[in-house]
């Protein structure tokens, strides 16, 4: 193992052996105030002061999952109620294939030893992404690692954890034959059987020549046909929270700030949002097709590039859906791992102008919900702005605004990235030479 693995490995630990030690000896008011700064939003309930990881109880989304599944082995529907649950979140929210699975083999009332195991194999698969060559790409590995979402994410210790775990540990292998890159399918449909969005990585199937991906592609099609007519009486009537300011990123949230601060109505809002996604499209297709023609593109089945690839996807995808948790944006980790191990491997200009904007924009927006957190705090703290002046006012906004417009400078390059593989993917390629001939 080469030095600079060694430092990264030293570094995750020392930072959440540090993060358990504080948890479980630390004053909980104080841990409260270190879980705000890394964007983590408040409990629901009377315990709402209170840090997450003290009250009502410890990695609070898997115990909620854990709830539901209490809840069914008591014969309680639970996609109509969870009297289980300890925050009393409302019905399940998430694929109706998490209450059938036998999580309890754990222990449904302590879900501290699956939570813990589950975020150890996080980390693993997260140390075992980056390949650091020197001592700047050490430093950009090490704040990846430690960054707000990776905190949030094991913190409420999400089902995104093993579907990241999943999906990333399946693109770690080497992907030169047709069985490996198979698991990463497998890994798209399991995920997105769980939570819906790892279905987007199944785009990754026009990587193959056409014999396998049309049959590969009917197979995942037929599995996801039975699973939505399976599940459709809860499919239909399934809805997520509102997307919020706050602990969360997507696409909507820019208008959402926008309308809210300026008393607009939700036309304007709609209008906003609209135009967002036309910028973002035209950037994106002008980027395209400056980069398209780069050679490296055609390679779609190392491991760098496949980290890239399969990053953006579920980014941009995920981005442009709506209702995100501030924690997924974990995946931008194997975004920056791949970028970091390819920057010297472009050869058009283009390429390399953009890898100077988007691999400290990545690291940026891993980042961008504390600095929001601690511009507002300073704000409305009225120490030197009245906050609710049009001064005061004006700030807020201007915060708001300022995060989404790297968010999506962000998603509109990776948007362009993820065309670029698949353009020059090799279904897409057959596909061309089929219909000019």
């Amino acid at each position: 193992m080469s030095p600079y693995r060694v430092l990264l490995a030293v570094a995750i630990i020392l930072y959440f052996g540090a993060a358990i030690l504080f948890w479980v000896y630390g004053d909980p008011s104080t841990f409260a105030i270190f879980e705000r700064i890394q964007g983590v939003v408040s409990v629901w309930g009377p315990w709402k002061t209170q840090p997450y990881a003290h009250a009502p109880l410890p990695f609070v989304d898997l115990g909620g999952v854990f709830s539901w599944r209490e809840c069914y082995l008591r014969g309680v529907d639970v996609s109509l109620t969870n009297p289980c649950d300890l925050i009393s979140r409302g019905p399940a929210n998430y694929s109706p294939v998490v209450w059938h699975l036998p999580f309890e083999v754990f222990g449904l009332r302590n879900p501290i030893p699956a939570a813990l195991a589950q975020g150890a194999l996080f980390l693993l698969v997260t140390f075992s992404m980056f390949a650091p060559k020197n001592l700047k790409e050490t430093a950009v590995a090490i704040l990846a690692a430690i960054s707000p979402p990776v905190f949030y994410a094991l913190e409420r210790s999400n089902l995104d954890l093993i579907i990241f775990a999943g999906t990333v540990g399946a693109l770690l292998l080497s992907h030169r034959h047709g069985r490996s890159r198979a698991l990463v399918y497998l890994a798209a449909v399991g995920g997105g059987l769980l939570k819906f969005y790892p279905f987007v990585l199944l785009a990754t199937l026009v990587r193959e020549p056409l014999r396998r991906c049309l049959p590969l592609s009917l197979a995942a099609a037929s599995v996801i046909a039975i699973f939505i007519g399976t599940n459709w009486s809860f499919l239909k009537n399934l809805a997520l929270p509102k997307e919020d300011l706050f602990g969360m990123f997507g696409g909507r949230i820019i208008a959402k700030g926008i309308q809210e601060h300026l008393a607009l109505d939700f036309s304007n809002r709609t209008a906003i949002y609209l135009s967002c996604c036309i910028i973002s499209a035209l950037a994106m297709l002008a980027v395209l097709m400056r980069i398209k023609d780069e050679p490296r593109f055609e390679n779609a089945v190392d491991r760098s590039s496949n980290l890239v690839f399969c990053g953006s996807i579920v980014t941009v995808a995920c981005f442009f859906s709506g209702f995100n948790m501030y924690y997924r944006a974990i995946f931008l980790l194997p975004i920056l791992a791949g970028l970091l191990s390819l920057r010297t491997e472009f050869h058009t200009e283009a390429m390399k102008r953009i890898l100077r904007f988007v691999i400290p924009g990545t690291l940026l927006c891993l980042y961008l919900d504390r600095a929001r957190f601690l511009g507002m705090a300073f704000i409305l703290s009225g120490a030197f702005i009245d906050p609710l002046s049009p001064i005061g006012r004006a700030a807020q906004l201007g915060i708001i605004v300022v995060k989404e417009a790297i968010w999506w400078s962000e998603v509109t390059i990776l948007g362009a990235l993820a065309g670029a593989y698949l353009i020059n993917s090799r279904a897409v390629k057959e596909l061309k030479q089929f219909a000019s001939a």
